[in-house]
């Protein structure tokens, strides 16, 4: 009569096929098909294990096609392969000045002590690693506490110690057949690695090398790139700021005016420009000093900008005299949002060493509709002239110019 567990192995072997390696039987005894059992179920679990690691690497190989930087690669490894290969810290280390300095650049730990940190450096003369780095070979401590007895000079043994490292798995870095540094696995257990966590770690550190240099050229680009970008930033508000009170300088001003009036004129819209000139700016400078007068500039920027609402345009047009380019303000509401310029001057006072000066602006608004084919040499007369009469009206006040169509 045939064996019923010849029909389980052959369902195992069948399932295998299939590509399905998570089994398991309830084969019994201890005679021969049953150890065929047993057999045919640890095959399949290391198959499994096998294809879960080959996915990993397979997934680790397409981070780095994304071209990430090498501290993204890095931090990938650390979060990804725990049930791959056991560790509790990854550290990464790049060989200097020719090889003869090996400097700690990268380190994930899950402790909270923090001895081998990154900057550590130690001389490779001397050093156990010049073996891995001969023999192109890792290596696995699985007795930290041994090992140190043995070589009790060891800083790095010391330190790694001192943060609770009992093991670690050790490999070179190979690029191009030259050594340019090492990864570290370590764990807080003894006897944590096995020949099998050697073959994947040789497999990531094979993979790792041939991007460092790259990863190390693309962040040069990088930076590079930023340093020209921020540069380019610098000269540009060099070129468009005004270097005492840090708003739109007259040049840019200007332009602004010049886009907003093309905008409006595009747009069937209606365009404002304000003109504000501090009164009585001479007699500050004449009594307190030109550094009084430049700290009073700068204040009066400042409180422009707070009121100034998303669409404004803030500029200093040369002197004491200031420049709002409106390119949404409706006819209805421009004196109102006008006065917020003068009143945000007049309502507190300044403040200059020993005294409290109570400062105002005279203000003049030019206006014109979609329908008024206007320059911006006119907007600005216009606005100029309504400057000068409120401060032929007294100062301190806000008159209006309304372009006609």
């Amino acid at each position: 009569m045939l064996d019923t567990r010849i029909n389980q192995l052959q369902e195992l072997v069948s399932s295998m096929q299939r590509g399905e390696f998570t089994l398991s039987s309830n084969i019994q005894g201890d005679d021969e098909i049953a150890l065929l059992g047993k057999s045919i179920i640890n095959l399949s679990q290391s198959i499994d294990e096998k294809l879960r690691n080959q996915i990993k690497i397979l997934e680790f190989t397409q981070k780095l096609n994304e071209g990430l930087f090498l501290t993204d690669i890095l931090e990938y490894i650390y979060t990804s392969f725990h049930d791959v290969i056991p560790y509790n810290r990854i550290g990464f280390a790049l060989l200097e000045q020719n090889g003869d300095v090996l400097r700690a650049h990268w380190l994930k730990s899950d402790s909270k002590k923090r001895f081998l940190k990154n900057g550590f450096s130690r001389p490779m003369q001397g050093s156990s690693l010049q073996e891995i780095v001969a023999s192109k070979q890792p290596r696995i401590i699985n007795d930290l506490e041994q090992y140190f007895l043995d070589k009790p000079n060891s800083v790095s043994t010391r330190l790694a110690l001192a943060e609770g490292i009992r093991s670690s798995l050790t490999c070179p870095l190979i690029s191009m057949g030259n050594p340019i540094g090492f990864l570290f696995f370590s764990s807080n257990e003894k006897n944590t690695y096995a020949h099998i966590h050697q073959a994947i770690f040789c497999n990531l550190a094979d993979q790792l090398s041939s991007v460092v240099e790259k990863s190390k050229l693309y962040e040069k680009l990088y930076n590079a790139n930023k340093n020209l970008s921020e540069s380019r930033d610098a000269l540009t508000i060099q070129a468009t700021r005004d270097a005492l009170t840090g708003l739109f300088n007259r040049g840019a001003i200007s332009q602004l005016l010049e886009v907003a009036i093309a905008r409006a004129h595009k747009n069937r819209d209606g365009i404002a420009l304000l003109m504000m000139d501090i009164d009585h700016f001479k007699q500050v400078n004449d009594r307190y000093g030109h550094q009084a007068g430049d700290a009073i500039l700068i204040e009066v920027a400042k409180r422009l900008k707070s009121v100034a609402r998303r669409h404004d345009n803030v500029g200093r047009y040369g002197g004491e005299e200031f420049m709002v380019v409106f390119s949404d303000l409706q006819a209805n509401n421009m004196e109102k949002v006008a006065e917020r310029y003068r009143l945000v001057i007049e309502e507190q006072p300044f403040i200059i060493p020993g005294n409290a000066l109570k400062i105002t602006m005279s203000l003049g608004l030019s206006w014109m509709t979609y329908a008024t084919h206007i320059s911006e040499k006119v907007l600005v007369k216009l606005a100029d002239t309504a400057l000068y009469a409120a401060k032929d009206a007294g100062r301190n006040q806000l008159k209006i110019n309304i372009a006609e169509s």
